[in-house]
């Protein structure tokens, strides 16, 4: 384990690189993409120290030079979901309940926005659209809004599971499938209608997950009361 003054010291000069990158390939032509990924990197590295003001910066000025570069989707829809993202953990960090209101607001908004403009970009079966239900699914999972969390868990773990049925992927314990089982099967066990009472799911319960899923949201719907847009926002 680092000591304290050489975990310092490894940050700021993480720091210091991402910093010099930017400098490098500020307004180099054909360059664009690098140097909106490096502003990327640098945002990461603020949000997970919690420095979440330089973070949004750092993520505006990543997803504005995609614009204007006429980049692709799946490049916007990455720079629209790490916004998101960014929006829901600076929700929780906040204190005040309008501003968090707000934040919680433009987390849903972008990360809608990445799963549009990935999902046309790439398509439907791909790790990068799982990747996208996924962030929405955390989103109103730290709301404790199970119901809303729940069908696009559901869509995240299924994507790779499909991919593992087409042999895109051959990998029967692939990292990217379990780890979005394992999320899946926190919310189920939040909905207390897992029989397993939140145990670790694996690829063969998953059509039965996925069966017991449609029998509740059949039970679930005639007692919601979302409105019938939020009803399709929050797929079927």
């Amino acid at each position: 384990m680092l000591e304290a003054d050489e975990a310092v010291h490894f940050n700021q000069q993480a720091e210091q690189n991402y910093k010099t990158a930017i400098q490098i390939l500020k307004g180099k032509e054909g360059y664009e993409v690098s140097y909106a990924s490096n502003r990327n990197n640098l945002g990461d590295f603020y949000r997970l120290r919690k420095q979440f003001e330089d973070a949004f910066f750092e993520y505006s000025e990543s997803h504005r030079i995609l614009e204007d570069a006429s980049a692709g989707g799946e490049l916007l829809g990455g720079a629209h979901g790490n916004i998101g993202v960014l929006y829901s953990q600076w929700a929780i960090a906040i204190g005040d309940e309008k501003q968090k209101s707000e934040y919680i607001r433009l987390a849903h908004k972008h990360k809608k926005e990445a799963l549009k403009l990935t999902r046309e970009a790439m398509g439907e079966v791909c790790f990068d659209t799982a990747q996208c239900y996924h962030n929405i699914s955390v989103g109103y999972a730290n709301l404790g809004e199970w119901e809303r969390a729940l069908p696009y868990a559901v869509r995240a773990a299924t994507i790779p599971h499909a991919m593992l049925e087409q042999g895109v992927i051959d990998d029967t314990d692939h990292p990217t499938l379990r780890f979005l089982l394992k999320a899946l099967a926190s919310i189920v066990a939040a909905l207390d209608w897992d029989p397993n009472e939140g145990a670790v799911l694996c690829r063969e319960e998953l059509p039965k997950v996925l069966a017991d899923h449609a029998a509740w949201k059949s039970r679930a719907s005639a007692e919601s009361d979302l409105s019938d847009q939020e009803r399709a926002e929050d797929l079927s």
